[in-house]
Parts: structure tokens; sequence; C-alpha cells
């Protein structure tokens, strides 16, 4: 039985004309079913192409960190001097990293060829959970120490490399300069910005500004999208 409150009153009206019209009782019955029905499967494509799909463990713990600039939020504003202060300072994540997206020339024995990269923090692949296919990943000491590493997609390797599954330890050269292959990254992760972007490689965060530039192109400001993993639950319990 309904409460003989003004709520209740209103309950009671409300079902008195919605009995009253009954076309468009279920009009509107099968309109919300359909709604709901079409934003949870829209919900789920999205999560399982733009997060689960990215390869990133626990991607509901990971967090873009954006800069204020008149009024708007924007990536890709950070530098890296900003980065390394942040890196220090903050204490409400367990890891925080950076990485910033390029093209660069890519030579290999039989072919030359324009491809996308990202210069990454050390503590860029612990942040987003990832571990490597084949080898290792970009480490803080390789960041540290401007190392000349790099870090294969799973779509590079098979690709350019035919599936050498001795490819780790090898060079090549990027922009004219040698790296050493020293892993590949899994076939499900290719970058937070995933099939957008559309990352083949990933070197060390301060090894990109010393590459030699492209025929014909100016160097801009280096801009760094800074990514920000696991929140202070994680950074508390590992303290």
């Amino acid at each position: 039985m309904l409460p003989s409150t003004a709520v209740g009153r209103d309950i009671r009206l409300a079902l008195r004309r919605l009995g009253a019209t009954p076309l468009f009782t279920t009009f509107a019955i099968l309109s919300l079913a359909v709604g709901v029905a079409i934003t949870t499967a829209v919900y789920s494509i999205v999560d399982a192409v733009f997060l689960r799909g990215l390869g990133i463990h626990e991607p509901d713990r990971v967090a873009v960190i954006v800069t204020p600039y008149s009024g708007r939020l924007l990536t890709g504003t950070v530098s890296e001097p900003d980065f390394r202060d942040v890196q220090t300072a903050q204490t409400s994540f367990s890891h925080v990293a950076a990485s910033a997206t390029f093209v660069r020339r890519l030579a290999l024995p039989s072919v030359t060829e324009m491809v996308i990269g990202e210069s990454v923090s050390g503590s860029y692949f612990a942040t987003l959970g990832v571990g490597a296919k084949l080898g290792r990943t970009i480490q803080p000491s390789d960041d540290a120490g401007g190392g000349r590493v790099v870090m294969l997609s799973d779509t590079l390797w098979r690709r350019r490399f035919a599936s050498d599954p001795r490819i780790v330890g090898a060079t090549v050269a990027i922009s004219g300069e040698p790296f050493e292959i020293i892993g590949v990254a899994p076939a499900s992760f290719s970058g937070p910005r995933g099939w957008l972007v559309g990352t083949q490689f990933w070197i060390p965060l301060g090894t990109e500004s010393r590459l030699k530039e492209s025929p014909g192109r100016r160097r801009r400001a280096p801009q760094h999208e800074t990514i920000d993993g696991s929140p202070s639950l994680a950074a508390s319990q590992r303290r």
C-alpha cells in the first residue's frame, strides 16, 4: 500500500494517468528500455576498444594530467623540466610518466621509412602496467643516461623484422643514429592513444631531442603529455 503522504498521492496520481494512456505508457517504457540498452552497448564498445583494448593494466587507475590554458584543458603542453618537478614533488600517485609523439626516419637494410615514435620517461611502462613481449622495457636508468635504446611495437617487429625472436640486441638506425633494440611490446599495446596514432617504437625521453632533423624541418619546442597512474591508495600502501 502506498503511503498517505504528499509523495504517495503524487505516485497514485501518476499511476492513474499512466493507466489512462496505455499507448503513451508503453511507448515511454519501450523508449527508456531502448535508451538504456544503447547506452550500455556503447559503453561496452568504448570500454573494450578504447580502454581494455589499449593493453593498459587497470586502465581505470590511470589518469591524464592536463594543463589549463586560456580556459581550456589541453594535453601536450607540459615541458620536460615541469614534468621532472611534478615527478619529484607529487605525493598523490605511485608513478608519474611523460611521453612525446614524433615522426622520424627508420633505416633498415632493405627499406627506409618515416614512422611514428614516442620518447618516454623511464617510468612510462611501469605507470601503464605494461611489460615486454621480448627483452625488456625502457627503464629509469635508460632515461637518466640518455641511452640510445629502442623498444619496438609488435606491429613493427612483425612487419619489418619478420617476427625475429633474436631481435633483442640488434641495432637499428633512427634518423641516422644507431639504437640498440632492447625489447618488443605486447601485441595488445600501442600506447595510450592506441590506433589513433599507431606508435611504432619507443625511446628514452631525453634522447629524441638529440636526433638529427629531417631535411627541411625546423625544430619546435618539445612538449610532453604527462600520464599518471595508480591513485594515492597504491602509493600509500607502497610507503
